[in-house]
């Protein structure tokens, strides 16, 4: 059985989350707030990170991890990416996923909205990218 410490995560433009980072203590991290303070868009971010899933077992294809504009737009310079340290059997590990857009722009620069925007997704473990690792199958 494999020991998993988690010691540090950040998260940047994720849902409702600008950016938020902290450390993990010894004992047991709890997290609380009021509601719509962000408490499931850090728990989606989390398992987004190790999974690329959310809570709900939903591929980032199926829910929506990019911010929105007050218009319900998303966001297209947002790139949602996270980060996590982790000692995994006295090893330190770092996991890193980020999603980029590809925006179609018209030729006075503006963002044409009513064509959809491509998805570029990088997954990484100490900073070598990966498509689906052996690792990432473990964790999941």
């Amino acid at each position: 059985m494999r020991e998993i410490k988690f010691l540090s995560y950040e998260v940047n433009d994720f849902q409702g989350i600008d950016s938020f980072s902290f450390n993990f203590n010894d004992k047991t991290t709890t997290i609380f707030g009021t509601n719509k303070a962000g408490k499931s868009s850090l728990i989606d971010s989390l398992l987004w990170t190790v999974t690329g899933k959310n809570a709900l077992n939903q591929a980032d294809t199926n829910f929506d991890i990019i911010p929105v504009d007050k218009a319900g737009r998303v966001i297209p310079d947002a790139e949602p990416r996270t980060k996590l340290t982790m000692i995994v059997d006295g090893i330190i590990k770092t996991i890193e996923r980020k999603l980029s857009l590809k925006v179609q722009r018209s030729i006075d620069g503006e963002i044409d909205f009513s064509r959809r925007f491509k998805a570029e997704r990088t997954f990484s473990i100490d900073g070598m990218n990966y498509k689906k690792t052996p690792f990432e199958k473990e964790m999941i």
